[in-house]
């Protein structure tokens, strides 16, 4: 839970846990904030949003961002207005909830592996293209060229019998959903 100048003054554990890590999400001075400036400049964005709804002059419901991270897929921010009384530590104008995309998409990655033969790395660039991410921005994540990025983009078409990146996120979604 954040106050409008972005200071942290609830966090649980998962997110102590990912701040404390300092990839894609830093807190200096109990602050936060994104790794990437732009990324930065969105989420403060998105909370200053939230926080007008919290006090009453916005009707923003605020909004979701994802955040970059090296070598890893990308975390998914969702920020909302709230109102919340925390004590000693002031009220609450906006809530984040972090989604992890490397946990949520671990059984994904097993099922992909399986079900289409996708190697660990295509597997990889397959759940970031899920997530949206261009080859170009993928390539800078996991710290490869883009060439190879788009390599291993072919060969996942072609296994998962796609042709394009709309195609596999819509058949991905469906995966997370149990349809077939």
């Amino acid at each position: 839970m954040l106050r409008s100048d972005m200071l942290i003054i609830f966090s649980n554990r998962a997110a102590e846990r990912i701040l404390s890590a300092g990839n894609g999400l830093k807190c200096p001075q109990g602050r936060l904030l994104a790794g990437d400036s732009i990324e930065s400049q969105r989420l403060q964005q998105l909370v200053s949003r939230a926080v007008a709804t919290a006090k009453g002059k916005g009707l923003s419901a605020a909004g979701s961002i994802s955040i970059s991270r090296r070598r890893l897929p990308a975390l998914r921010l969702t920020i909302s207005p709230t109102g919340l009384d925390i004590s000693s530590t002031g009220v609450a104008h906006a809530v984040v909830f972090i989604s992890d995309c490397e946990k949520r998409n671990g059984a994904n990655r097993v099922n992909l592996s399986a079900a289409f033969r996708l190697t660990p790395a295509e597997c990889r660039v397959a759940i970031l293209l899920g997530d949206g991410l261009a080859p170009r921005k993928i390539a800078g994540t996991i710290g490869v060229s883009e060439n190879t990025v788009r390599s291993q983009v072919k060969s996942i078409y072609s296994k998962i019998g796609v042709r394009r990146q709309a195609e596999l996120i819509r058949f991905l979604l469906g995966l997370q959903n149990g349809e077939p």
